[in-house]
């Protein structure tokens, strides 16, 4: 079964489509590390990218916490690869107020499969080998992209999204080569951004092409006699390869929901229950109006 990883987007920014809070408060956040923490939730998932995320969590503490972070993509013009991964590692130590996290990921895999491929990982890894991580990894869009970072690097951790809609890791096979390699998988867009939950996300006018399958999964959540969010957690708990599922809330009361259906039974939706476009399941295609 899956361990709850806590998504810390919306601590330090306005995040996701389906979003209706915005940014949290620092009280707020407060309150569901230490709820988390009295749940035995271990690990959070957070990023350069993510506005003031990580500043809030170095303020609030997280020493004893499994910290998971990213970073920046490379400019595209940067003549010092190295130097720049190596302030991006740096940013994150002194924004968690750390001298060591956990796992460091590529958050643009194209950063491993371009030019810089090399460069990239020679300075992840020399992270590794000063004690500034313990592991590296990739965030990744597309099964497709691990041909080709797999056949060049060794990666200790690979974040890739699995929900409802999206089983690509499944299906490709990627999944059972990555727990054969040793890679620990780690499961986002578990609610797709909050869109698989949210009837009024569903309806911005850039979801209108697919307001059939929509109106099919919100049917069988119904049907289900149990809630979206419930049968969101079951599917993904199914997946027993996977280590982390990370999960974005917006209150303490969130956390206790999501908490609380990881001790439902796993139930794996059939693939077929749901042909999607490559274009819906992509939030990094999205244009939302």
């Amino acid at each position: 079964m899956p361990k709850i990883a806590i998504g810390t987007a919306n601590f330090g920014m306005h995040y996701g489509v389906a979003n209706s809070h915005g940014m949290l408060s620092k009280n707020s956040v407060a309150e569901i590390l230490g709820l988390a923490k009295s749940l035995g939730v271990t690990c959070l998932d957070t990023a350069n990218a993510y506005g003031e995320s990580q500043k809030i969590l170095g303020e609030l503490g997280v020493r004893d916490w499994r910290v998971v972070s990213k970073i920046l993509s490379v400019p595209q013009y940067c003549e010092d690869i190295k130097y720049f991964i190596r302030t991006q590692i740096d940013l994150i130590l002194s924004s968690l107020k750390l001298s060591e996290f956990e796992t460091v990921l590529v958050h643009n895999s194209k950063d491993l499969t371009g030019e810089v491929g090399y460069e990239v990982y020679e300075a992840l890894d020399d992270a590794k080998s000063r004690g500034q991580v313990e592991k590296i990894g990739v965030s990744i869009y597309d099964p497709s992209d691990l041909d080709l970072i797999t056949s060049r690097f060794q990666l200790d951790v690979v974040q890739a999204p699995i929900n409802v809609f999206d089983n690509r890791l499944q299906d490709s096979g990627w999944l059972d080569r990555l727990a054969s390699m040793g890679v620990e998988v780690h499961a986002r867009s578990v609610f797709l951004q909050g869109v698989l939950l949210s009837a009024i996300a569903q309806n911005n006018d850039f979801f209108k092409p697919w307001k059939a399958t929509f109106e099919k999964w919100n049917r069988f959540a119904e049907l289900s006699g149990t809630s979206a969010l419930v049968n969101c957690i079951k599917h993904v708990n199914s997946y027993e390869k996977v280590a982390f599922a990370v999960v974005g809330v917006d209150s303490a009361q969130n956390l206790s929901e999501v908490f609380e259906a990881f001790s439902e039974r796993p139930q794996r939706i059939a693939k077929h229950d749901f042909v999607v476009d490559p274009k819906l399941i992509n939030p990094a295609s999205w244009c939302i109006v």
